[in-house]
């Protein structure tokens, strides 16, 4: 009988902290999602109004969508992101993005404000701490700026992938990172 309390205890203190945690983790992607959209949608504002709406709005996912169709993306994936890493991207398949959504969508790649999010999370919203996988994205992610971002096939950019757990990975806003860098990095 002691037993069987005992084991009934422990299992709804197992529960019980685990939901805490997902429950962290599920206020994390909110506040994560709210922060990259208040960044982007400042940029889409700013950008010249017209009827483009749709396109600007969705600009990593076209993105990433070509990037399947054109076979360059294998997956969206964790491993068909570190494959799409090691790849050429040709000008031509930039100059054809531009053509299909009618404008130069550069402005709408910034490479740091998604990053700056994981910044505000921490520094000033306490929604991570040092045993959270994000931080050591944010560590992992440092090492690729430190040495200049200035290779897209760097390790320190895959590895900093590889921290990401692929269910969050599946998640489009934790994929706009490296969407904003290839485009850049190619533009």
């Amino acid at each position: 009988m002691v037993k069987n309390i005992i084991y009934t205890m422990f299992l709804i203190l197992t529960f019980s902290c685990s939901s805490v945690k997902s429950k962290k983790d599920l206020v994390f992607d909110q506040k994560f999602e709210f922060c990259t959209n208040e960044a982007y949608n400042n940029l889409v504002n700013n950008y010249q109004r017209d009827t483009l709406l749709y396109q600007k709005i969705n600009i990593h996912h076209l993105l990433e969508n070509k990037l399947i169709r054109d076979g360059f993306l294998e997956e969206i994936s964790k491993s068909g992101y570190s494959k799409l890493l090691d790849k050429e991207i040709p000008n031509e398949f930039f100059e054809e993005f531009q053509t299909e959504i009618g404008f130069n969508p550069i402005l709408l790649f910034p490479i740091n404000s998604h990053i700056n999010c994981y910044g505000i999370l921490y520094e000033r919203l306490k929604l991570y701490d040092k045993k959270n996988w994000q931080y050591d994205f944010v560590l992992a992610f440092n090492e690729y700026e430190a040495g200049g971002m200035t290779d897209i096939k760097s390790p320190h950019l895959k590895n900093s992938i590889d921290k990401i757990p692929e269910n969050k990975f599946q998640n489009i806003i934790y994929r706009k990172l490296f969407l904003d860098l290839i485009f850049t990095y190619y533009n």
